[in-house]
Parts: structure tokens; sequence; C-alpha cells
């Protein structure tokens, strides 16, 4: 099981909108440019459940990967994210119960233009019983 992943990626209002759209959350703090600039943040801000599926990201595909099952997840914004903008995305394992096969992920996600962190996560997962050896899709 890999100890820690980083990537990055792009967030666009594309993406925005169509989270926006998935998710049902219209918020206009996300997606509406001119009541936006009536808040205090003055343009919209990355919906926080987009960034937590950066999250869901990183222990689906990298720690502890196709096993995993997300049992938990606590999580703080301490920086808004506005778009369109570069994170980088870094996650750790901080512990791992072999016997329990549960153990539990760090992930902080960056904003790049501001070098401050908009995500800090600790997720609990467990991993998943195989009942027969499938070949893992690719990543």
């Amino acid at each position: 099981m890999d100890q820690t992943c980083r990537f990055e990626c792009e967030l666009t209002q594309e993406e925005v909108t169509l989270f926006s759209q998935l998710s049902g959350d219209r918020n206009p703090l996300h997606v509406d440019e001119a009541y936006a600039r009536t808040t205090e943040y003055g343009r919209p801000i990355v919906h926080g459940a987009l960034l937590v599926g950066l999250v869901s990201r990183v222990l689906g595909m990298h720690i502890p990967g196709t096993r995993s099952v997300l049992l938990s997840m606590k999580v703080h914004f301490p920086k808004p994210l506005f778009y369109p903008a570069r994170v980088q995305v870094e996650g750790r394992l901080k512990s791992f119960d072999d016997a329990r096969q549960m153990g539990l992920v760090h992930v902080v996600i960056t904003d790049l233009a501001k070098l401050w962190s908009v995500l800090e996560a600790e997720a609990a997962f467990a991993l998943h019983a195989m009942t027969e050896h499938v070949p893992a899709a690719p990543t």
C-alpha cells in the first residue's frame, strides 16, 4: 500500500458548473458571479464538497487504492478556493491496523497560486474483501 501520494489538478468554472448540476447545489456563492461579488469573498468559490471529492480520489485511487471503503471523514476548510485554480493534493497514510484492515489518511489540498491550504482532512477507511481476483482498472 502506498504511504504517500501527490497530484495536481485544475478546477475551472466548467468543473464547478458540472458539480453544481450533479449535486443539485446551485448556491449562488459558487455559481453566480454577480451574487458572489456582494459577499465577503468578492467572487465565486469552489464547493467544499467538490474538494472532498479529491479526498475520495486519494483513498479510492492511491492510499489505499481500489479496495478502499470510506468510513468517516473530518474536514476543515481554512481558506476559500477561487476558480479557476490549480491545486496540489497530498495524501499521507497516518496509520493502518493490519489485523482490522482499517486505517487513517491525512489529506491536504493547497491552492498553488496562493500557496495556502484550502482543505485539511483525516479520512478513516477499511479494506473490503475480495471473493475472487479481478484485475484493477487502469488509473
